[in-house]
């Protein structure tokens, strides 16, 4: 994801091995993607404003094809399913948590609140859960159901916060939450090497 001084964000490929970046799509506005299980597809939100008509839309990689998700507008934050059956979004207010199945073609509600205060949603590996932040809490929201369970809470961890975000959340292959914390001196700067296996 990119934004240029002056221009709208975009979403952009670029080979493992590296080269030019490429748009995935050419409609300005695209953010946000996430990438289907098997790699072949990209879901990407067009907007976080409240009025923005913009549906999701899946971009199938091998054939260039775009596809609207029905019902998608005012909708952002796309997350594919470990399966691939299904894409979970935030509303563009952050005050709903919504579900599509694909094999049904509808979106049904799991989480709505009276306040903006949903961000970064995230699907836990066995695909039951969908982990994200509630406010200064983290929390899981059970699929099949909606139930909600609390996680923890980082209202004493001060978090890495930049303009117009709340910082970032994310989970780890364990399924434990993973923040960026500000460290009080500075920023710390870190070179890893890699072996890949």
């Amino acid at each position: 994801m990119s934004l240029s001084p002056g221009e709208k964000w975009e979403s952009l490929i670029v080979a493992a091995e590296g080269g030019k970046p490429q748009p995935v799509t050419g409609q300005p506005g695209a953010m946000d993607p996430t990438w289907s299980p098997d790699g072949t597809r990209l879901a990407l939100g067009f907007s976080t404003t409240p009025s923005s008509g913009t549906p999701i839309q899946v971009v199938d990689l091998r054939s260039g094809k775009t596809l609207a998700i029905p019902g998608s507008e005012g909708l952002s934050s796309p997350r594919w399913s470990p399966d691939g059956r299904s894409i979970v979004s935030l509303s563009n207010d952050y005050t709903r948590l919504a579900l599509y199945e694909f094999a049904r073609g509808r979106w049904r509600d799991l989480l709505v609140a009276g306040a903006p205060s949903f961000g970064y949603p995230s699907w836990t590996h066995d695909g039951t859960r969908i982990q994200m932040q509630n406010g200064s809490s983290i929390i899981r929201v059970r699929v099949a159901d909606g139930q909600v369970e609390p996680v923890a809470s980082f209202e004493r961890v001060p978090l890495v916060v930049t303009p117009g975000s709340w910082g970032w959340l994310g989970i780890a292959p364990d399924d434990s939450p993973l923040v960026l914390r500000r460290l009080s001196g500075g920023v710390e700067v870190y070179a890893l090497d890699v072996e890949w296996r």
